[in-house]
């Protein structure tokens, strides 16, 4: 199963405060080139979540595990769609 340090793209709801906080946090594996997103921006379209279809994305939900649960469910949802 591919990890942060595959992605190519994180989408969290909590954006790291600072450069530290990327380099000892739930970060710290993804690499120096991962692109970092606002889970918000990206379901808005404010920002581009994935730039080609072969690039991975990780979600980072910070949440309780029925959030992730919820995600999960939309996910599936808009693919069977």
């Amino acid at each position: 199963m591919a990890g942060k340090e595959a992605a190519d793209a994180v989408a969290t709801d909590v954006l790291p405060r600072s450069d530290a906080q990327i380099r000892i946090g739930e970060f710290q594996h993804a690499g120096t080139e991962i692109r970092i997103l606002a889970l918000g921006t990206v379901l808005t379209n404010a920002t581009k979540g994935r730039l080609k279809l072969e690039e991975i994305t990780i979600l980072n939900n910070s949440g309780i595990a029925l959030q992730d649960l919820y995600v999960a469910e939309a996910i599936i949802q808009a693919l069977a769609s």
